[in-house]
């Protein structure tokens, strides 16, 4: 007997937040499931994956056939992250499928990709976003904000991050960008700015630079490679551009400020905190980085206090979100 863990994301290839939250869930709750796991990657092996140990059984597949062989052999499937559009063996096994994963919903990640097409195709439709929460019994929501669908079963366990550099607040005014270049991440804002970025640079190059023609001649652009970012987020930058709208956690804004960036945040990450240093589009945040500025380094550091401090006190308790994980794969 066994259950089917399905994933599109795991391992430190790409740096997304699914990819770190897959991850996460196979080192801490992998090992304390009482009924063998099977994790199946429905994507490509990576080349080096080999850097990457996994300690329980797991298959690289990308046949759809045999994917749906295997999910007819298990006792459930769950999904820990899945592609945004429909697939063969998923739209299929809707009834056998015991509880999915959403670590971004379609229906906000259009709203913040209008009138910025170029990772359109990325997302399903709405309807098949519903008939997965319809249809699928358990629901676990990673996101720090309000799920906007009205369901049963809903699991409200938001995402987690464990403090590791404990860097002191730079003094740097320098701009940094540590993300993907997608429509909500907003890189734009730097236009003219100058700073550092770390992206998919083909994806950067190609429709910011080329079709839209933000000017970015002031930013050293770095392309993104798991392995040096630590080299990144070393350089001499302090404040983190994460500014990003509609943004589920933001594991990447916590990250920041871990390497002790200060961040710019965008109005609309519910962030309950009176934070000073926001922004709601790229005029306002011109105007907050030059407050930023303006601003002495006591003045910051009050802030960047606040904002570590509330991340630690919700978002750290590894043991408190593994436990609430296995609530729901150890049920009998």
């Amino acid at each position: 007997m066994y259950d089917v863990y399905y994933t599109t994301a795991g391992g430190p290839w790409f740096n997304s937040g699914a990819d770190i939250w897959v991850t996460e869930w196979i080192k801490e709750v992998a090992p304390n499931l009482e009924v063998k796991p099977l994790l199946l990657f429905h994507r490509k092996k990576p080349i080096n994956y080999e850097e990457f140990p996994i300690d329980i059984d797991h298959i690289w597949e990308t046949n759809e056939d045999e994917i749906i062989k295997i999910f007819e052999g298990a006792r459930r499937v769950h999904i820990l992250h899945g592609h945004y559009t429909p697939t063969k063996a998923v739209h299929q096994n809707l009834e056998k499928i015991d509880s999915i994963v959403f670590h971004n919903l379609t229906k906000v990640s259009l709203m913040a990709q209008q009138d910025k097409d170029e990772y359109l195709h990325w997302y399903g439709n709405w309807e098949y976003e519903n008939e997965l929460i319809n249809k699928i019994k358990n629901k676990v929501w990673v996101g720090l904000y309000h799920f906007p669908y009205k369901t049963e079963n809903l699991h409200h366990i938001p995402n987690n991050y464990t403090f590791t550099k404990h860097k002191e607040l730079s003094n740097s005014t320098e701009l940094g960008y540590a993300a993907r270049v997608e429509g909500r991440k907003n890189v734009e804002y730097m236009d003219g700015l100058g700073g550092f970025i770390s992206t998919n640079s083909e994806t950067f190059n190609k429709y910011y630079k080329k079709k839209y023609g933000y000017k970015f001649e002031k930013s050293k652009v770095y392309k993104f490679d798991y392995k040096y970012k630590e080299r990144f987020y070393e350089l001499d930058w302090g404040i983190s551009h994460s500014c990003f709208e509609y943004e589920p956690f933001g594991y990447g804004i916590f990250e920041a400020v871990d390497w002790g960036k200060l961040p710019i945040l965008h109005e609309k990450w519910h962030v309950p905190l009176d934070y000073k240093y926001k922004a709601i589009d790229k005029e306002t945040f011109k105007e907050t980085y030059k407050t930023i500025c303006e601003d002495d380094y006591e003045t910051r550091k009050i802030e960047f206090e606040k904002l570590k401090n509330w991340m630690i006190k919700y978002f750290s308790n590894k043991d408190e979100w593994k436990e609430k994980l296995l609530d729901i794969y150890n049920r009998e």
